[in-house]
């Protein structure tokens, strides 16, 4: 009996690892555009520059910056800023167009950016 139990158990943990593995993620289910590497352009204000070299136009549904910035202990920190975008959203074929950011108000170290396409 005890066998039989023990049986059962490795059965069932192998059972599960192995559906653990082949599970789907619901998000890819739902994807409907991709991620932009953009070009940032430093200046009073950190602005976005994104390129299409598609032969599709694209619309730009929202656009995120990670900033790198000194706290105020000497370390480095990152700051993430999201914005949707609201006007001027599409980028003609082989064009780029520059979105506006954050002010540029703090000790940056460095900065980038990413936009989210359909």
């Amino acid at each position: 009996m005890t066998r039989l139990i023990k049986l059962v158990a490795v059965f069932s943990i192998l059972l599960l690892s192995i559906e653990s593995f082949s599970v789907e993620s619901t998000e890819d289910k739902n994807y409907r555009g991709r991620m932009v590497q953009g070009q940032v352009i430093y200046g009073p204000t950190l602005t976005c520059e994104i390129w299409n070299d598609s032969y599709r136009p694209i619309r730009v549904m929202n656009y995120t910056y990670d900033i790198y910035f000194r706290n105020r202990f000497g370390g480095i920190s990152l700051a993430k800023r999201n914005f949707d975008c609201r006007y001027n959203c599409r980028v003609r074929t082989h064009d780029s167009k520059v979105f506006t950011g954050p002010l540029n108000d703090g000790p940056t170290v460095s900065a980038s950016c990413s936009a989210f396409v359909r």
